[in-house]
């Protein structure tokens, strides 16, 4: 049995995020997030709401996608999807399906173009490049998963689908060359690897092409176009035509999350983690030390959610805004964040915090459909 579950009927929930004592909500947001998906993002339908329950709301809301994210790439799952509207109606049906939102600023021209999907064993960047191919334009997410599509069309690029990655081929160039006595070919392909929200590899990925015994390393990086991490390298393939190009991406990635109560001026270690709140004239502080030195093996993150829960003195909650305050001085795996809550805010009395276990190599097999080299 999930540790999480309740018998509590999910419309109750938000009632219990909203309630007075502290206790309930924190009873409220495990029950939201042994829902999961299933109330997730009603969670962000919050105009009409205070700051405070919008902030339990949206801790509530990433405790889901967090756990989610972990599943993801432990146990990769596909669905099955027929689908015949716009695009706009596609859009809300995968949101509701993932536990997140549509973007609200759309082009009305784009989401009224019709769409007809028929899939099995897909995913959701799956069901979003199809889509989106049928009606001229680019998907993608924004922050917290948002679905979002631009008035522009992608190229046709050859791309396979497994979990929450997606690889694709951006440029496929092959080379003769000759010394009069014998002449060679070589052929490579660009590749993109990219990952569905809220997951992303902690440090270098690499990936193997089956057939050839080479390791091609590759670090990811920030996805300036849509929210996510994005890694490009160049592979040698097979020379012959067609290609059907196949093999296996390797990364790590952060284990699972677990909640920690932080009173100001208190400190708990925990997944190897040491972490202290105190307090400073311009707000919280915290400090964050890798105990454990087998986290900083090949990883780029402390393993430390950037979202964070502050409670204040009067029962009010908010999320703040952090300042990663790492320093030339502090050993590998330290940093000090500033923490910056809304003006008004009252004294804060403790902090919630979601700490990731050790990283876990994640391997996801991926398949091509068959090109012409060129």
């Amino acid at each position: 049995m999930d540790p999480l579950s309740s018998t509590l009927p999910p419309g109750h929930v938000f009632d219990g995020l909203a309630a007075s004592s502290t206790e309930d909500r924190d009873a409220a947001t495990r029950i939201a997030i042994a829902l999961g998906t299933e109330v997730s993002s009603k969670l962000l339908l919050w105009d009409e709401l205070t700051p405070s329950n919008r902030a339990r709301r949206l801790w509530a809301f990433m405790g889901v996608h967090l756990r989610r994210g972990a599943d993801m790439v432990r146990q990769p799952r596909s669905f099955d999807l027929e689908h015949t509207g716009t695009l706009g109606s596609l859009l809300d049906v995968l949101a509701e399906k993932h536990g997140v939102l549509t973007a609200r600023d759309l082009p009305a021209a784009l989401v009224t173009k019709p769409v007809s999907i028929a899939m099995r064993d897909a995913t959701l960047l799956a069901v979003l490049d199809a889509a989106c191919a049928q009606a001229g334009c680019r998907g993608g997410q924004r922050a917290r998963g948002e679905l979002v599509v631009h008035d522009e069309r992608e190229p046709g690029f050859p791309a396979a689908y497994s979990g929450p990655m997606r690889v694709r081929i951006l440029e496929l160039r092959t080379s003769r060359s000759t010394d009069f006595t014998a002449t060679s070919v070589a052929a490579q392909a660009r590749l993109r690897i990219e990952w569905e929200w809220p997951v992303g590899p902690v440090g270098p990925l690499s990936i193997r092409i089956h057939g050839d015994d080479r390791r091609y390393d590759a670090s990811p990086v920030t996805n300036v176009v849509n929210v996510g991490m994005v890694a490009e390298l160049v592979v040698d393939v097979p020379q012959s035509s067609p290609l059907a190009l196949a093999g296996t991406v390797s990364a790590m990635f952060e284990g699972a999350y677990e909640d920690l109560r932080l009173p100001i001026g208190s400190s708990a270690t925990l997944h190897g983690l040491a972490v202290n709140a105190f307090a400073q004239d311009s707000g919280p502080h915290l400090t964050i030390k890798t105990v454990d030195q087998t986290r900083l093996t090949g990883t780029v993150d402390l393993g430390l959610s950037p979202m964070i829960l502050g409670i204040a003195t009067n029962g009010e909650e908010g999320i703040p805004q952090i300042h990663r305050m790492r320093v030339a001085t502090n050993a590998p795996g330290s940093e000090r964040w500033g923490l910056r809550f809304r003006d008004g805010f009252g004294q804060i009395a403790e902090l919630r915090l979601r700490i990731a276990a050790a990283p876990v190599r994640g391997k996801l097999a991926f398949a091509l459909p068959p090109i012409p080299l060129p």
